[in-house]
């Protein structure tokens, strides 16, 4: 029996690297980065973290944790969608075999497929449930922070001018009641 180890005729590049590494994906639902599968734009993907990093973006973007939860969410918002394609195809699948009077395995197989792709779904639903939780939750914690410090400034400013006997010019007051509230869209709040 020869020894054949130190003959391999893999890829040497890394980029023949990387293209060798995608051989036998087929849904890419195992896998711990996002690559776009054939069928899938790498435009609709911007698109969507787009989406996200203008909903949460500047709520997150001083806070490495939460962008890390962002990108988290994205991630895991188009694997959802992923699952729904391939769960549709196992689907498509087992009806063809169900109904093509296919063997009983082939009809299993196909089941336990569907079945997995299930679980996968699942997975990927409940951790864009808790990035997005976790987001808001941070995101309404500072919305009471900010509010809480403008009522404190506004308390101040009213407390400083009874003790003083006269009332403060109002554009001060009005300026402190226009302040932006993270959240809200800015301007004044009604």
């Amino acid at each position: 029996m020869k020894d054949s180890r130190g003959k391999s005729t893999g890829p040497k590049s890394a980029a023949g690297k990387g293209e060798s590494s995608q051989n036998a994906t087929t849904h890419g639902l195992r896998s711990n980065v996002v690559r776009m599968l054939p069928g899938e734009k790498q435009e609709d993907y911007d698109a969507l973290g787009a989406m996200w990093q203008a909903q949460y973006g500047p709520y997150v973007e001083d806070n490495p944790a939460l962008v890390s939860l962002l990108n988290s969410l994205i991630d895991n918002d188009w694997m959802q969608q992923r699952c729904m394609r391939v769960v549709s195809e196992s689907m498509a699948r087992l009806f063809e075999a169900e109904a093509g009077g296919t063997s009983d395995e082939a009809v299993e197989k196909c089941e336990r497929g569907l079945a997995s792709m299930m679980r996968y779904k699942t997975s990927f639903e409940n951790s864009f449930a808790r990035a997005l939780r976790a987001i808001e939750q941070f995101r309404a914690t500072r919305r009471r922070e900010s509010l809480r410090q403008q009522a404190l400034l506004l308390g101040a400013v009213r407390a400083g001018a009874e003790v003083g006997g006269k009332l403060p010019p109002v554009a001060p007051l009005a300026a402190l009641e226009r302040l932006p509230i993270p959240g809200s869209g800015g301007g004044k709040q009604q």
